[in-house]
């Protein structure tokens, strides 16, 4: 099994030192044609494998970064049936981040703003598919929160290792 995190945005307030991004541009937005076709071509290279499956968690990062009409966009893209034709990609999960405030009440509604979001794409998309079961959301100053509002996955690196050394 292959594991790949789309994020589709650079903008970013995190500053992870893990990205791949090395230099992050301001508005710079995976289209979602671009996503169709990079998901079109992995599927094809796949096939070459038949033991092989990808794996696909999309992380959409704060949601006001790309605002609700991007994943409106993206949901359309389940919907062609392209997408639905690929026979090596499983979506498994969505992946999200809470706006970098103190305010408890305001990152817990996100979270479950997110796991609602989770739910109706379940049900209306993948309610006969066990693989779509990962709500990864919450990192070390938040996961409590997040796993009480529904995460199935956590970023904890932070807790683990030590605060970021962002030179």
């Amino acid at each position: 099994m292959v594991t790949i995190i789309f994020k589709a945005v650079e903008k970013c307030n995190s500053n992870c030192i893990y990205c791949g991004v090395i230099k992050k541009r301001q508005n710079v937005i995976m289209h979602v044609d671009l996503l169709r076709e990079v998901l079109q071509k992995l599927n094809d290279y796949l096939l070459k494998y038949p033991n092989e499956t990808l794996k696909i968690t999309w992380h959409g990062g704060e949601v006001c970064l790309l605002g609700a009409a991007y994943f409106y966009k993206a949901i359309e893209l389940l919907e062609n049936s392209a997408f639905q034709q690929l026979k090596c990609v499983r979506v498994c999960g969505l992946m999200g981040m809470a706006t970098f405030t103190d305010d408890t009440e305001a990152i817990r509604s996100e979270f479950r703003g997110l796991n609602d979001f989770f739910k109706r794409i379940r049900n209306d998309y993948f309610h006969s598919d066990p693989s779509f079961c990962e709500l990864s959301m919450g990192m070390s100053d938040d996961y409590k929160i997040a796993i009480e509002e529904g995460a199935t996955m956590v970023r904890i690196g932070s807790s683990i290792f030590g605060k970021r050394n962002n030179k």
